[in-house]
């Protein structure tokens, strides 16, 4: 009897390990790509020569390399002004994923240092109006203050388009010491009997430079270019270069 249960536990132990790495290798990856960016924000001023704030701020956002985002220190700049120009970076890491029936579009960004401003950003993946959603969105930010708090978010308003989906989400308020979002969605052929043999998830991020409500938050489009906002709203958000994972073959 006594080997009867032994033997009996090791086959469930050892069914329950198999269904784990089931779960794990549900999907694979079959392409991913990561890249490194800076977003400046700095004040606009009415009259340069007399150096008069308009109360307003422009943001743009470029590419960096590993090592300038692993060095970065500090996340703020003297001007000679007085005023201080911010800077903060993030890595975005895009991945192309596959179950062998379906695809899985997911991307990471996890950021270094953190935005003074905390209103209503938007994280999203662009991709060929090939594919289409398949089931919904998904969100979650992640976050650890400097007291050891750590907690999970995930409230989001999500947006999808012939060419892309996205979430838009208030960012969380006080003194941070980790910060990332991530998104994913599964997809499917837009056309059931049709041949997809390209795929390109773009992943990408939108920063508000200023404090927005989501009316105006939500006032975008998404493609593989990445995010566009409505123009009377487009001053109000940084642009990042998507982050591109590709696929080829025949599906």
């Amino acid at each position: 009897m006594k080997k009867f249960l032994l033997c009996l536990m090791i086959s469930l132990s050892v069914l329950m390990i198999d269904n784990v790495h089931a779960l794990n290798d549900e999907y694979e990856i079959v392409s991913q790509e990561e890249k490194y960016f800076k977003t400046v924000t700095f004040p606009n001023f009415i009259n340069s020569s007399t150096l008069s704030l308009d109360n307003s701020y422009t943001s743009y956002t470029v590419e960096v390399t590993k090592e300038e985002y692993d060095s970065y220190k500090d996340n703020k700049i003297s001007t000679y002004s007085g005023e201080s120009i911010e800077e903060v970076y993030k890595k975005n890491t895009i991945y192309l994923l596959s179950n062998g029936s379906y695809y899985r579009y997911k991307t990471v960004v996890n950021w270094k240092n953190f935005p003074s401003v905390r209103s209503y950003d938007t994280i999203a993946i662009g991709h060929y109006a090939s594919v289409k959603l398949r089931g919904t969105v998904h969100f979650e930010q992640e976050y650890c203050e400097t007291n050891g708090n750590c907690r999970t978010l995930n409230t989001h308003f999500p947006r999808t388009f012939d060419s892309g989906s996205a979430a838009t989400f208030k960012l969380p308020d006080g003194s941070l010491k980790s910060l990332t979002q991530t998104l994913y969605f599964d997809v499917e052929k837009a056309v059931t009997d049709a041949k997809v043999i390209k795929q390109v998830a773009a992943g990408t991020y939108s920063h508000a430079n200023r404090d927005v409500q989501l009316n105006p938050a939500l006032t975008y489009r998404v493609s593989v270019s990445g995010i566009v906002y409505n123009d009377n709203y487009l001053k109000y958000f940084d642009r990042m270069q998507p982050v591109e994972a590709t696929w080829q073959g025949s599906w």
